[in-house]
């Protein structure tokens, strides 16, 4: 299955800038080492759910949005029924 490429740790730091807020202030937040998180941002794709759901809470955005309208978009394409929940 063909999916869209989503680096989720650029994503996350578009939405810093976006915001004026800092890494070390989303470290802050969220109890985390902010080296740690500045190269986990910087070069992994993927982030652990739990973490995701920790930055989302801090930064008050639905990242995991991200990844349902890919698979809604997915499901169309294959003309499947979308899940309604």
């Amino acid at each position: 299955m063909e999916t869209i490429e989503l680096h989720i740790g650029q994503i996350i730091k578009q939405q810093l800038k976006k915001y004026k807020r800092s890494v070390s202030w989303l470290a802050r937040e969220i109890g985390y080492d902010r080296s740690s998180l500045n190269v986990l941002l910087k070069e992994q794709k993927d982030i652990h759910t739990t973490l995701l759901r920790r930055i989302a809470k801090a930064m008050n955005i639905d990242f995991f949005i991200l990844y349902s309208n890919d698979f809604q978009a997915q499901q169309k394409k294959r003309g499947l029924i979308p899940l309604k929940m």
